[in-house]
């Protein structure tokens, strides 16, 4: 059932963006593992050494698995208090989403690069889809919280203003 919010547009059930928010999530995180290969080896020798110099692939899955997750746990704490969508909402959470799917390459370009030349380019790149995905993380629970509509009726308004700061 739509409900028609006091700027005259729809509002709708978070439900199908939650859905959709955690399936790209899921394949977000599930794409960073492409990025270790299984390494061909003759001897056993060969393969410890060839699975240790994939070192820097290690470390980058791990920090972005991490950073996915974190970001999953805020998204779902965040929506158990929003009760409705609307389209600037639902904007603002597939911009979010974009930057979560640019999270595997830029992973990949950090792991690549972090030995090598260029490594600054992608620590840089790794570091702005962070950075604009956090941006729109807080502009999204800033839309979601300034006037208090889309909000769960029930939603402890203390609580949401800590999550503000």
């Amino acid at each position: 059932m739509e409900k028609h919010g006091t700027t005259g547009e729809a509002e709708v059930s978070t439900e199908r963006l939650v859905y959709f928010s955690d399936a790209v999530i899921a394949i977000a995180v599930t794409l960073l593992v492409l990025d270790i290969k299984v390494p061909k080896a003759d001897s056993a020798d060969q393969l410890l050494h060839a699975l240790g110099a994939q070192w820097t692939n290690y470390i980058s899955f791990f920090i972005s698995f991490s950073v996915i997750s974190v970001t999953w746990t805020n998204h779902h704490r965040m929506f158990t208090f929003i009760n409705r969508a609307d389209h600037n909402l639902i904007v603002l959470n597939t911009l979010l989403l974009m930057c979560v799917v640019l999270i595997p390459f830029s992973t990949a370009l950090l792991s690549e690069y972090l030995n090598k030349q260029g490594s600054y380019i992608g620590a840089a790149v790794y570091g702005g889809t962070l950075t604009v995905g956090g941006i729109f993380f807080n502009w999204l629970w800033y839309y979601a919280t300034k006037n208090g509509r889309l909000l769960k009726p029930n939603a402890d308004r203390a609580e949401v203003r800590v999550l503000l700061k």
